[in-house]
């Protein structure tokens, strides 16, 4: 058994649509985030895990959103083809949003993620968090994200995803 896993993930979104009236371009998404998560396994399913994310999201006024967290996990269910994981921690996340002041909170994260291999070269990911500000009971964020992995060439893969992201 290694004894940790470190999963680091680049996302980049770009979209320019035009008016049909006017026929003039406009940039209609610009998104950029980094997410990396390090586990350390005490056991085969129990492990504790160290998370840093950044994001930066021009169509929903995010200038900027880290969070730096630490937790607990456990494998739920870990086979062959599927794996349920379960997380529970704490992170604090630094904030700002257009026109506004920047903001700092302390939360709580739940979370849970997992995978379905069908195929060789392919598998279904999903992951879910719900993060609640502890200062602040009315703010929270929930991420979800399911998505289906391909192996392209060696160890690069490419990833076809549907994201939720409420805040």
């Amino acid at each position: 058994m290694d004894n940790s896993r470190f999963t680091n993930v680049f996302e980049w979104l770009y979209g320019q649509d035009q008016d049909p009236v006017t026929r003039e371009s406009f940039i209609s998404q610009r998104r950029v985030s980094w997410d990396s998560q390090v586990d350390y396994f005490f056991t085969d399913r129990v492990y504790s895990y160290g998370r840093g994310t950044a994001l930066g999201d021009k169509e929903s006024e995010i200038d900027y959103r880290y969070t730096l967290g630490a937790g607990m996990g456990y494998a739920v269910i870990k086979s062959g083809n599927h794996t349920i994981n379960g997380e529970l921690g704490i992170a604090e996340r630094w904030e700002r949003k257009s026109n506004q002041q920047s903001d700092k909170t302390f939360n709580l994260r739940i979370a849970a993620n997992g995978t379905h291999k069908p195929m060789s070269e392919g598998k279904l990911d999903w992951d879910i968090e719900y993060v609640p500000s502890v200062e602040d009971e009315g703010v929270y964020l929930i991420n979800f994200n399911i998505g289906f992995v391909f192996k392209l060439w060696g160890d690069l893969v490419s990833t076809m995803t549907y994201s939720v992201n409420y805040d």
